[in-house]
């Protein structure tokens, strides 16, 4: 259960700790002293142990914190997260918390997105039941889906059933499974709604290239494969006022473990989100720019016609094998994030963190810093190899 002093608990089962905030997260956690359960799943010739100490060591942590990484083998997609029996009479009383961060991002497979974000919820809190843990979750700050408020805020989700794509509705989903438990009084839980998760503010260092990054990885091999490109004329329409909330990896991290040694989080929803993110037009501008794109004209118009826009070319992408799916997977499953003109209160975070829950803006530096470690790391993809020369 919420441990009651503002200590760390010392023993954590861990899931999605490979995963791009999982990985910066656990580094976190095992600076500060804990022991990490490692919930991964068993895969044909690879030493598990060997992969999440690889991932460790991506970010940076030192290998004098490895003996506090343990391994345990299950899949949050089976019963009891498929922890075999041993496991569980040998800890059953000794883990205080389930940080439970596991989960799938993609916009299409509807099956999956519900088996994992869904059903997994549903097995984490069983598991928390049955080890009589807390459970920290990570949702997503558009688990709310296509609501029209203004303002969006911290608190248990009412929704009318309209999301903008399976992946918020499979989120939304497991966090309301995991609503209705705390308001039983069945298990004690936190959750965090991160935003657009992007690289380390001072490294530019990630370990994923979705969100923010697929766009510019559309443009980066756009430019590879056409040189010329660059110096034709690029029409953006883009909505005023739309702005695209991105939080650099390290920050997001710093707020949720400042955040879950407080006993005041039990039972909370916190936005970890930037309080004053940049416009849409601004980060496409810089980034465009710092590609090699040198005639970009931004045209302002309502959302409507943008949508409009998105579904004609998506129409006309089926048309063209080479590149149509790459337009609808790469730039036209993303534009109802880049019309978003909503807000994100963060009343509860500030309330308990005060002035330490301000982020830096995202400027043109950190913007520049992110596209050079993407281009330099070819996106996280071997074929595209030659990236590096677009800077």
């Amino acid at each position: 259960m919420m441990p009651n002093s503002s200590r760390v608990p010392k023993k954590y089962l861990l899931t999605g700790g490979t995963g791009f905030l999982g990985t910066f997260l656990a580094k976190g956690l095992l600076e500060k002293g804990a022991h990490l359960y490692f919930l991964v799943r068993q895969k044909s010739g690879r030493d598990s142990r060997f992969y999440v100490q690889a991932q460790l060591k991506r970010v940076g942590l030192q290998s004098q914190f490895f003996s506090q990484v343990h391994i345990v083998s299950g899949d949050t997609t089976k019963q009891n997260c498929g922890i075999d029996r041993e496991w569980f009479i040998n800890h059953h009383s000794d883990i205080n918390a389930i940080w439970h961060i596991a989960g799938l991002v993609d916009f299409n497979n509807r099956e999956r997105l519900f088996l994992i974000n869904t059903e997994g919820m549903r097995h984490i809190i069983e598991l928390a039941k049955n080890l009589r843990a807390h459970i920290y979750y990570v949702s997503t700050a558009y688990a709310v889906g296509a609501s029209r408020k203004r303002e969006l805020f911290e608190d248990a989700l009412k929704h009318s059933g309209t999301f903008r794509n399976s992946y918020e509705e499979s989120k939304y989903e497991g966090e309301r499974l995991l609503a209705t438990q705390i308001a039983s009084g069945d298990i004690t839980a936190t959750i965090f709604r991160p935003s657009i998760l992007v690289g380390h503010s001072e490294t530019g260092v990630t370990l994923s290239y979705t969100g923010y990054y697929v766009p510019l990885f559309f443009f980066a091999t756009l430019r590879q494969q056409h040189p010329f490109i660059t110096g034709l004329p690029f029409i953006i329409p883009y909505v005023r006022n739309a702005t695209l909330n991105l939080i650099p990896i390290d920050h997001s991290v710093r707020l949720i473990l400042a955040l879950a040694v407080l006993p005041e989080s039990n039972g909370k929803i916190f936005h970890i989100v930037h309080p004053q993110p940049p416009t849409v037009r601004y980060i496409f501008q810089e980034s465009l720019a710092e590609l090699g794109y040198r005639r970009i004209y931004f045209v302002p118009v309502p959302s409507w016609i943008l949508h409009g826009i998105n579904k004609v070319i998506r129409i006309f992408s089926y048309l063209f094998v080479r590149y149509g799916k790459r337009v609808r997977t790469q730039l036209s499953d993303y534009v109802a994030y880049l019309t978003d003109t909503r807000s994100f209160s963060t009343k509860n975070v500030r309330r308990l963190l005060g002035v330490a829950a301000d982020v830096p803006p995202l400027n043109k530096t950190l913007l520049q810093r992110y596209i050079m470690y993407a281009v330099g790391h070819h996106f996280g993809r071997t074929k595209y190899h030659n990236l590096s020369f677009v800077l």
